[in-house]
């Protein structure tokens, strides 16, 4: 059974000419800025933000649930974002979980338990792979 995000993936993916798993990462993105931080969004549809820093403070707040929560949490990093230009990937991240520890403690938690490194592998035309790995 095809559901609605699988329906969004495949055109996305047909229309802009990628993959599958790419596409899938495209309307996870638009989903969560479009539900859980609109006014993240509207900054980095004015251009007062980068792509960079909005993915980021996705992937960090992704384990907040509460919706109370969560948009008290977008209105504040909303509200410094534009201070942060210019700023380290790991200065981001450490303002992002600061924010986070301050709005529900319990998410902050789960993210120190959550495995620390993450990682890809595709075959490479030079090498037998290419391989990416991070710590969150």
């Amino acid at each position: 059974m095809i559901d609605g995000f699988d329906q969004t993936t495949a055109e996305v993916a047909a229309v802009m000419n990628l993959s599958p798993t790419a596409a899938s990462y495209v309307v996870s993105y638009a989903n969560a800025l479009d539900t859980r931080l609109p006014q993240v969004a509207a900054l980095l549809a004015e251009g007062r933000t980068d792509w960079r820093t909005v993915r980021l403070i996705i992937s960090r707040t992704d384990l907040v649930t509460d919706e109370t929560v969560i948009a008290k949490l977008d209105e504040s990093l909303a509200s410094r974002i534009g201070k942060w230009q210019g700023w380290s990937r790991q200065r981001i991240v450490n303002a992002v979980d600061a924010a986070v520890r301050v709005a529900d403690p319990d998410a902050a938690r789960e993210r120190r338990r959550a495995p620390r490194m993450t990682g890809t592998s595709r075959p490479s035309p030079v090498s037998m792979a290419w391989q990416r790995f991070m710590a969150p």
